[in-house]
């Protein structure tokens, strides 16, 4: 399965606070599971499958609509979640033997709680994106961007951005 970016890591590095000495590998990996996770149950997979191949395909570009779909809406959202999907690995290594946290000489590491409000900051600019996202399709209606209304056995849109942590 070939890998197909919404955001580059230099992207990433150089519209947020995460360093420039940050490895590559860790907002790699970010950027892939905020597509899958977060993006894709925005969008749903028919809308989500069709902005990838675009991107994969490089017509993008030449397709109005959805290059601003994904730059307008799109990227906004992914950013954010990106830094809330990093934060964990930025600060924490899984080694051979035991998950440790990294520290260095010049630079004191937050306390879990630090850590935990810091992405609990950030989910919130993250949702308010997300649900910018939603809301401009929701608008649509599926004139332009029709995927977003088919229906298919896989992820459906969401209807909000929000997670108030009760759910039936």
């Amino acid at each position: 399965m070939k890998k197909i970016y919404l955001l580059s890591e230099n992207f990433i590095k150089n519209n947020t606070p995460i360093n420039l000495n940050v490895e590559p590998y860790l907002i790699n990996l970010a950027i892939l599971d905020s597509q899958a996770l977060k993006i894709q149950q925005a969008l749903g997979t028919p809308l989500y499958n069709k902005i990838l191949s675009l991107v994969e395909d490089g017509t993008i570009d030449s397709n109005i609509p959805y290059k601003t779909l994904l730059n307008e809406y799109i990227q906004p959202a992914l950013l954010h979640w990106v830094i809330v999907e990093s934060l964990p690995y930025i600060r924490y290594k899984i080694m051979n033997k035991s998950v440790s946290s990294q520290d260095s000489e010049n630079a004191s590491p937050i306390t879990n709680d630090e850590l935990r409000y810091m992405i609990r900051e950030i989910t919130n600019k993250a949702e308010f994106y997300t649900e910018r996202l939603v809301s401009f399709l929701k608008e649509d209606c599926g004139k332009i961007y029709t995927e977003y209304k088919e229906t298919t056995k896989q992820l459906k849109p969401q209807k909000s951005a929000y997670f108030s942590g009760i759910q039936f």
